[in-house]
């Protein structure tokens, strides 16, 4: 199927909003990572640049978390990588929680 034709300024215009919203969900990723901001706060976040960003990388911003990690804490709660925060139900929200609980307490000792 064909993609419709666009005006150069709906090109440009979706161009721009395109960037915004990877400007946003990198925001976010440094924020996990800096510790400014909790999982739990973009998870429970109703932006929607929150809510589109895939749960992979919202676990791969936090510290110590690498992709190998990353794969078992989600396969663990039983979440597939291409999941999105908005697409998670309550159930897989608390099993990511808990996952990620046990993890930092394993840290801890």
């Amino acid at each position: 199927m064909k993609p419709p034709a666009l005006s150069n300024e709906q090109r440009e215009y979706a161009r721009r909003v395109a960037a915004e919203a990877r400007r946003e969900r990198a925001d976010v990723r440094a924020s996990l990572r800096d510790g400014r901001v909790t999982v739990i706060h973009v998870l429970d976040s109703p932006i929607e640049a929150h809510q589109r960003m895939r749960v992979r990388d919202v676990v791969l911003a936090l510290p110590g978390i690498g992709p190998i990690r990353c794969a078992e804490i989600l396969e663990a709660a039983g979440i597939a990588s291409t999941k999105r925060v908005g697409g998670l139900t309550e159930h897989q929200r608390e099993r990511l929680l808990r996952r990620l609980a046990d993890r930092a307490k394993e840290t801890t000792r």
